[in-house]
């Protein structure tokens, strides 16, 4: 029964209509046709009974007491209080360790030196390096010059370095055969 037309005299016939149907009113001495969706859409639901007083999203967050309408939903009213993530995660108390996930630490470049330790292999070499645990697997990284040459010799040194052992706030690299006769920068990160 799309676009039925009724005649209505009574509340109830309206709400067994379809939004689709239309009937006719009586409006100042004229019939007009309207859609049940028109004759409902300004009617404000008192909160009492059961609506939220508001015709708008905003009034309504307001009368139901969810806080600042114009602003992010307080955490207290199921939100973040926030407009962006970093400050959402702040506000819900989120950190990479209390999700289990790992956090990355940098550390400043250090540069390992031409000066080894030990007469013969193995060599090594023991940097200091504050905050790093004995427990971090450190990822070490050369970092090379823009000089080719220097490059390539930093390069070939740094093929020299077999392993690095970490201890409380030092690194000491070990080099099983040969050891390096460049100086050469490198960039620590430890991921806890």
């Amino acid at each position: 029964m799309a676009n039925e037309t009724k005649r209505i005299t009574d509340v109830d016939i309206i709400d067994s209509l379809n939004g689709d149907e239309s009937f006719f009113v009586n409006q100042n001495s004229s019939i007009k046709q309207i859609s049940k969706n028109d004759v409902f859409k300004d009617i404000i639901h008192p909160i009492e009974n059961g609506g939220t007083g508001a015709t708008t999203v905003a009034s309504a967050r307001n009368n139901l007491g969810l806080g600042n309408t114009d602003g992010a939903l307080p955490v207290a009213n199921g939100g973040t209080g926030a407009t962006n993530a970093a400050e959402s995660r702040v506000n819900l108390g989120i950190t990479p360790k209390n999700i289990g996930a790992v956090e990355k630490v940098a550390f400043p470049v250090k540069t390992l030196g031409i000066n080894w330790d030990g007469d013969s292999a193995p060599y090594t070499q023991t940097i200091t390096v504050d905050g790093i645990l004995e427990e971090d697997n450190p990822h070490v990284t050369p970092i090379y010059s823009d000089v080719l040459e220097i490059a390539i010799a930093q390069k070939e040194s740094w093929g020299m370095i077999c392993r690095a052992i970490t201890g409380t706030n030092f690194i000491t690299f070990i080099c099983f055969e040969e050891k390096p006769e460049s100086e050469i920068p490198i960039q620590l990160e430890v991921y806890r």
